[in-house]
């Protein structure tokens, strides 16, 4: 259940949103960038007179990042993943 109230927000009921769509239309909600690339999309819809929906970049998660492992990290990543089958 997806239920929303505001001054924003048009009354009445929308078609049922999927559960990936309510985080993009909350952030879109408070006014916040949304993530480029999200499984689910914002819902315009539900609100009476929409914006345009501003995009950012998304932001890598922290095992993105160059740094995220030392030299030592890294080798035993790998050699797990070897044992694995993945190289």
């Amino acid at each position: 259940i997806f239920l929303a109230f505001g001054k924003s927000i048009k009354a009445g009921k929308v078609e049922p949103l999927e559960m990936v769509d309510v985080m993009p239309t909350v952030l879109y909600a408070m006014g916040e960038r949304v993530p480029e690339g999200l499984d689910g999309k914002v819902r315009t819809d539900i609100f009476g007179e929409p914006e345009p929906i501003e995009y950012r970049d998304p932001i890598p998660p922290p095992y993105m990042r160059e740094d995220a492992f030392s030299d030592d990290e890294q080798q035993a990543i790998k050699k797990r993943l070897s044992g694995l089958g993945y190289f």
